[in-house]
C-alpha cells in the first residue's frame, strides 16, 4: 500500500505492517474482520479476495461501500485489478491460496495469523493419526494436471494415484512412502528435480506436473533395469512389471518389500532360498544395498529384514547351527 493512500486516512508510514493493517481493516469496516471464519473456507471468489486483501469485509461491505461509505475510486480500480488478476489463476481460493499467490510480505497480518491457527488446528487434529490413503478420481487427477506446479510432497502421492494428504509438514508422506521421500530428496539436494520456493512462510520445492512425471517415468526405468539384472531376466517385461508392481505396492509394509527383495537377490544368483550357500549371506545384503537402495537405507535394514524369516529363507547350515545351539 501505498504512502500517499494510507496519509489519506492519517496513517503514518513509520508503522509496522501489523499496525497499518490494523487501523486499515478498523477504517475500512469500522471493526476488526473474522479472519478465522474466512480461514476455515476454501471456496473464497475472486471478488471476495480482493476485498480481503485491502482489508475490506465482503460480508459487511457489499457492492462499492464500505464504512466510510462509497468507495473512493482509486480503491475501487485496484480491488478490480487485483480482482481480475486472481480470476485468471483461481476459479476460488483458501486464504493460504491467496497469501502465496500475493506474497506474505502484503498480505494482511491478521489473515496471515488467522491461516497459521488454522493449519496449527488442522495438524493437531492428526498429529498422532496416519491418516487413510484415497485413490485419485479422473477428475480430480484431471484438475491437478491442470494446475501449473505439484509440490514434491503432493507430487510423492499424485504421481502414485493417491490424493495428497493434509500435513502441517511432512509427518505424513514420511509414514505412507518413506523410501520415496528418501529418493525424491537425494534428487533435490542433487539439483536432479525441483524448484525453490517459500510458500506461506514455509521452504519447499516444486516442478511443473510435466517435469515431475518426466521425473517419475526416469525413476522406474531406472528401477526396472536394475531389477532385470538382478534377476538375469532382463528380457522379461513381465517379471519386469511384477516386480515394479510389489515395491509399489502401498498395502505392503517396508519389512514386506525388504524380504522380497531379498528373494529376488536370492532367486538371480541360483541359490535354493531355504538352503543358501555358507558365506552367501553377506552377498546377498551387498547386493540388497545395491540394487533396492531406497528400501535399505539404515545400516540395520538387512539384518532386521533377515531375522525371523525362516520361513522365506535360510542358510544350509542353519539346521546345524540350530542343532549345535541344544547340545
Amino acid at each position: 500500500m501505498s504512502d500517499d493512500f494510507l496519509e489519506q486516512f492519517w496513517f503514518s508510514p513509520d508503522w509496522t505492517h501489523e499496525e497499518t493493517c490494523l487501523a486499515l481493516e478498523l477504517v475500512n469496516n469500522g471493526d476488526f474482520i473474522d479472519w478465522d471464519y474466512w480461514a476455515k473456507l476454501s471456496n473464497i471468489t475472486p471478488e471476495q479476495a480482493a476485498k480481503l486483501y485491502w482489508a475490506i469485509d465482503p460480508i459487511k461491505c457489499s457492492d462499492n461501500h464500505y464504512a466510510l461509505g462509497d468507495c473512493p475510486e482509486d480503491l475501487l480500480e485496484k480491488i478490480k485489478r487485483i480482482e481480475q488478476w486472481l480470476k485468471n489463476r483461481f476459479s476460488s481460493l483458501s486464504l493460504s491460496n491467496l497469501i502465496d499467490a500475493v506474497g506474505k510480505d502484503k498480505a494482511p497480518t491478521g489473515m496471515i495469523e488467522a491461516v497459521e491457527r488454522q493449519r496449527i488446528d488442522e495438524a493437531k487434529k492428526h498429529s498422532f493419526d496416519i491418516l487413510q490413503l484415497e485413490q485419485l478420481t479422473e477428475d480430480e487427477r484431471s484438475n491437478y494436471n491442470k494446475r501449473a506446479a505439484w509440490s514434491w510432497v503432493e507430487a510423492i502421492y499424485i504421481l502414485q494415484g493417491y490424493k495428497p494428504v493434509f500435513q502441517l509438514n511432512t509427518e505424513q508422506v514420511r509414514s505412507h512412502f518413506p523410501e520415496q521421500v528418501a529418493f525424491f530428496a537425494q534428487s533435490i539436494q542433487l539439483g536432479n528435480v525441483g524448484k525453490e520456493l517459500i510458500k506461506a512462510g514455509q521452504r519447499t520445492f516444486i516442478e511443473s506436473p510435466t517435469n515431475w512425471k518426466a521425473f517419475w517415468q526416469t525413476i522406474n526405468h531406472i528401477e526396472q533395469e536394475s531389477q532385470a539384472d538382478a534377476v538375469g531376466n532382463s528380457d522379461n517385461p513381465e517379471h519386469r512389471n511384477t516386480s515394479y508392481i510389489w515395491q509399489n505396492d502401498a498395502s505392503l509394509t517396508k519389512l514386506e518389500k525388504q524380504r522380497k527383495a531379498i528373494l529376488e537377490i536370492i532367486k538371480s544368483k541360483g541359490f535354493d532360498a531355504m538352503a543358501i550357500p555358507d558365506g552367501e549371506k553377506g552377498t546377498i545384503e551387498t547386493l540388497c544395498r545395491a540394487d533396492y537402495h531406497l528400501l535399505f537405507d539404515a545400516e540395520s535394514s538387512f539384518t532386521n529384514a533377515w531375522k525371523g524369516a525362516r520361513h522365506l529363507f535360510r542358510m544350509a547350515n542353519h539346521a546345524s547351527f540350530a542343532k549345535r545351539g541344544k547340545q
